[in-house]
């Protein structure tokens, strides 16, 4: 039972140290114990998430867990955390979003692919398009 508890933590920091000679490399699991991989284009913007993260909670790396890795398209500028008072422009947007589960936290990152991921504040997440990732 413990070890298939640390498994997941041992890929993810398996994955960090590693991340700069592999190409790819499976995030963790998700609450079901089911695979999350964050493949292809965005790859690198997850591990930078999952730095910030253990940064961020002064967490060990092997603590942290992705549950959500994926491409979206957001409905505008705002890559679906948009602050009060500010304008964006109006066009779909295609981009990721990851979730990391620190703890008793949940970290929500957002991107486009050409930006950095950031943390959204959780009173400020906004679903994606309902059109799904553009191609």
């Amino acid at each position: 039972m413990i070890a298939a508890r640390t498994a997941p933590r041992v890929v993810i920091a398996t994955c960090l140290v590693l991340a700069p000679f592999l190409v790819q490399c499976a995030a963790a699991s998700d609450a079901q114990g089911q695979n999350v991989a964050a493949t292809g284009a965005f790859q690198a913007q997850v591990e930078q998430a999952l730095r910030d993260a253990a940064q961020r909670t002064q967490l060990d790396a092997a603590r942290l867990r992705v549950t959500l890795a994926e491409a979206v398209t957001w409905p505008d500028g705002a890559l679906g955390c948009p602050e009060l008072g500010r304008q964006y422009s109006q066009a779909l947007v295609s981009g990721y979003r990851s979730r990391i589960e620190a703890g008793a936290k949940t970290l929500e990152y957002h991107g486009s692919l050409k930006s950095q991921p950031f943390l959204c504040p959780a009173e400020r997440i906004q679903p994606p398009s309902a059109l799904g990732p553009r191609t």
